[in-house]
């Protein structure tokens, strides 16, 4: 499945982040880890000599053995992906050398931060190697949320999700900690900060665009301080939100419809596709909120919830921050009235 990707990249140095492998042999750490969260794509940063971009950067371990780790990876039913920048090939000849040889070395697909000319997509097309472009995608944060007044934060998180879900082209998204979004900008992470993450995951994995997961976003490496049994939770929890995104891909590929869309503290979609849905609601402030559930969605089934398991009534009780995920079936005729 396409839909979901692992970032991992080598440790970097002189940086308090515990995240990242020494070498090409705790890749297989990472292959494990994948298994266990279902996630079926791995993309592998920063491994690639740009000296000689047949191989592997000397510190990193040897150029046969990471072919031998990608071939094994191949082997466990995951597809890894390498990610190369325009800058980084001489001319076009050299970038069909380059794909081809890592083609045939195990690598499943390629990231361009670039679309390469037509004459090189038709022969990348002949030769079967796959690649995704970048240039168009939404990866890289086109919205600043720098300006945005405080009073206007959750309005402005709630056009983002509705206009990325509605105007579905196959993008990709990062909402969780990372360089593509300032999330501590968005929901209170000072005072909530374990729910509003669960809750980032939970709009940046559920959603018709391809999403990463960035290496240790998981357990919440990059927070000092947690508890074993916080971050063994958040594991879990990373865990059933890949398994929901597999289990209802149809559905979340299928129509979407805002919720609520008048009250700017509640961010409320859902997902449907013959019948059945996939309902999101999150609270975006510290309040609690009182939501009537719709009356037209039966057999509500709760999946998944930031703070607690909760059972689905007529009227739910949402407490600050909280998010909650559950399927349940409609009548597709009133959604579309």
């Amino acid at each position: 499945m396409r839909d979901l990707f692992y970032r991992t990249y080598p440790k970097k140095v002189n940086t308090k982040e515990n995240t990242g492998f020494l070498d090409i042999y705790e890749l297989d750490q990472r292959f494990i880890l994948l298994n266990i969260l279902q996630i079926g794509n791995i993309l592998i940063e920063d491994v690639i000599n740009p000296n000689d971009l047949f191989d592997i950067y000397p510190n990193l371990g040897n150029r046969d053995d990471f072919i031998d780790k990608i071939r094994n990876c191949k082997k466990l039913g995951i597809c890894s992906y390498l990610k190369f920048s325009r800058k980084d090939f001489k001319d076009e000849n050299s970038l069909i050398e380059v794909l081809f040889y890592w083609k045939k070395n195990g690598i499943g697909c390629f990231f361009l931060d670039f679309t390469p000319s037509f004459d090189v997509v038709s022969m990348l097309k002949r030769l079967k190697i796959s690649f995704i472009s970048l240039e168009n995608f939404d990866i890289f944060n086109k919205f600043s949320s720098d300006f945005i007044k405080a009073s206007d934060k959750n309005i402005y998180l709630k056009n983002y999700i509705h206009k990325i879900n509605e105007d579905y082209d196959d993008n990709f998204i990062s909402l969780n900690k990372s360089r593509f979004w300032i999330s501590s900008k968005v929901l209170n992470f000072s005072n909530f900060y374990i729910e509003c993450a669960k809750s980032l995951a939970i709009i940046s994995i559920l959603t018709k665009q391809s999403s990463f997961i960035k290496e240790g976003e998981e357990l919440l490496l990059y927070k000092d301080g947690l508890d074993k049994e916080i971050r063994k939770d958040l594991f879990e929890f990373y865990k059933n939100l890949s398994l929901i995104k597999y289990e209802y891909s149809d559905i979340i590929k299928g129509k979407y419809l805002p919720l609520y869309k008048k009250d700017k503290d509640l961010l409320a979609y859902l997902f449907y596709e013959d019948g059945e849905c996939l309902v999101i609601m999150i609270n975006l402030s510290q309040k609690d909120i009182l939501v009537d559930t719709l009356n037209i969605l039966t057999k509500p089934k709760f999946l998944l919830g930031n703070i607690s398991r909760r059972r689905i009534v007529n009227t739910l009780n949402l407490r600050p921050y909280e998010g909650i995920v559950f399927g349940c079936k409609t009548k597709i005729q009133i959604l579309n009235n």
